[in-house]
């Protein structure tokens, strides 16, 4: 790869100027995710810094969440986190489909219950439609045509339980976000509750916030 060369007559620090010399390799896809990046040594060598300045680059990449530091194996880039903000109502399918990822889903059960998540007059027999290989929102809109026109989602930040941390493969009692999403169809009537849970260290919420000019 190519090394930019630092500035040291610079008064910014070098190990920031490091941090951002590497950040951009990551954020470019020079280096990928799971990669593992040059050691301590070679990176010093390569920039012409001291490891100490290195080693305090690389901590604040790993406080960023952009590496992971293993103990005695080196630093790798760590998972791209999902960003949430704003967005267009899509299926979580469609919405990791645009970023570029590949979802999957396992059906651990499936019920008719009183107050359901899906009101069952609307959708009768959805109990029975293949949800591991299709998108729950092109089912309800090829199968029973409906088309979901806005929604309201609550975001909490939670500490996770045994149960749904083993199915997210991390600790018991690890930070994550709890999404209750509530959607609505044109009419206004509700057409599905949703309670998700995504993992605290592969996902954020950015919100873009304008100002109206009346500060």
């Amino acid at each position: 790869m190519t090394v930019t060369a630092l500035d040291k007559r610079s008064p910014t620090p070098l190990y920031h100027q490091l941090k951002a010399v590497l950040l951009s390799a990551i954020q470019s896809g020079r280096w990928k995710a799971g990669e593992q990046l040059p050691t301590e040594s070679e990176l010093a060598e390569m920039y012409g810094v001291s490891k100490i300045t290195v080693r305090e680059a690389l901590r604040e990449l790993a406080q960023m969440r952009y590496v992971r530091r293993e103990q005695g194996r080196g630093t790798f880039v760590a998972r791209t986190h999902l960003e949430q903000g704003p967005r267009e109502l899509t299926s979580f399918s469609e919405e990791m489909r645009r970023r570029g990822y590949r979802s999957s889903s396992r059906v651990l059960a499936r019920d008719v219950i009183a107050a359901a998540y899906l009101p069952l007059r609307l959708v009768p027999g959805v109990e029975k439609r293949n949800l591991e290989s299709r998108s729950l929102y092109e089912i309800l809109r090829k199968d029973y045509n409906l088309v979901p026109e806005r929604a309201k989602e609550t975001h909490s930040a939670i500490a996770l339980d045994a149960e749904t941390a083993s199915l997210l493969g991390i600790p018991r009692r690890s930070p994550a976000m709890a999404v209750e999403r509530v959607t609505f169809l044109a009419s206004g009537q509700p057409l599905e509750l949703v309670d998700s849970v995504m993992r605290g260290d592969q996902y954020q919420i950015v919100l873009d916030l304008v100002s109206e000019g009346r500060l």
